[in-house]
C-alpha cells in the first residue's frame, strides 16, 4: 500500500488506544452506557472488537478509492464549523419539541464516555457498515446513504420507547449528522470525521446536555 493508507489507519489505532486508557477509569454508570453498546459485553471486549472492524474499514475505504485524492485542504475547520451549525439547529429542534434529556453522564466521566464510545460507534456504526456498503455497491454515494439509513434504523429501533416525535427527530438527527460526517471523510479524509463527531458530540451530548436542565428549570 501506499504510505499515505496508513495515516488513517494509525490515527484511528491511536484512538482506540486511548478509549482503552479511558476504560478502566469509568464509574460504573459509564461502563454500563458503554456495555449497552455490545448488548451488556464488557467495554473492553466491545473495544477490541470496534478496533479490529474499524481498523479493517478504515484500511479498505483508504485502499478502494473511497477517500478523493488529492483530498480537499481544510477539513479539521470545515467539519468543527459543520458540527457547530448542526448543533445550534439540534438545539432549535430540542428546545421546540423537548426531546433531550441531559448529557450522558455525570461530569467528569462524561470526558472519558465521549471518547470510549466516540472510538466503539465510530467502528461498529459507521465505519464498517460503510466501507461494506462500498464494497457491495462501489459507489461512494450509495455507500453514503446505506451507511447513514443502516445507523439511523439501528438507533431508531434502540430507541422504541420513546414518544413518536423525539423519536422521528431523533432518528433525522442521526442520518444528517451521518451524511454529513461520510461525506467530510470523502472529500478530507478520516481526521475530518473524526473531528467533527467529537466536536458535534462535545457540543451536543455534553455541553447543551449541561446548560439544558438549568434552562427548563428557570422556565425557558
Amino acid at each position: 500500500p501506499k504510505p499515505r493508507v496508513w495515516r488513517p489507519v494509525a490515527l484511528f489505532l491511536a484512538l482506540a488506544v486511548a478509549a482503552a486508557t479511558a476504560i478502566p477509569f469509568l464509574t460504573p454508570e459509564g461502563q454500563d452506557q458503554f456495555s449497552a453498546l455490545g448488548f451488556g459485553a464488557p467495554p473492553l471486549m466491545i473495544l477490541a472488537l470496534a478496533t479490529v472492524l474499524g481498523t479493517g474499514a478504515v484500511w479498505s475505504l483508504s485502499t478502494r478509492g473511497f477517500v478523493s485524492q488529492p483530498r480537499a485542504p481544510g477539513g479539521i475547520g470545515r467539519a468543527i464549523r459543520l458540527a457547530a451549525t448542526l448543533t445550534l439547529c439540534a438545539v432549535a429542534a430540542d428546545i421546540a419539541a423537548r426531546t433531550h434529556t441531559g448529557p450522558i453522564t455525570a461530569w467528569p466521566d462524561a470526558w472519558l464516555v465521549i471518547l470510549a464510545l466516540a472510538v466503539a460507534n465510530m467502528a461498529l456504526l459507521q465505519l464498517f457498515p460503510l466501507a461494506l456498503a462500498y464494497r457491495m455497491t462501489h459507489r461512494a454515494t450509495a455507500a453514503i446513504l446505506l451507511a447513514a439509513l443502516f445507523e439511523t434504523g439501528l438507533r431508531t429501533w434502540a430507541s422504541a420507547d420513546l414518544d413518536p416525535t423525539p423519536r422521528t427527530i431523533a432518528a433525522a438527527q442521526v442520518f444528517i449528522v451521518g451524511i454529513v460526517q461520510f461525506g467530510l471523510f470523502r472529500r478530507h479524509g478520516l481526521g475530518a470525521l473524526v473531528a467533527f463527531g467529537l466536536a458535534f458530540t462535545l457540543f451536543w451530548r455534553i455541553l447543551w446536555g449541561v446548560v439544558r436542565v438549568p434552562l427548563l428549570l428557570g422556565g425557558f
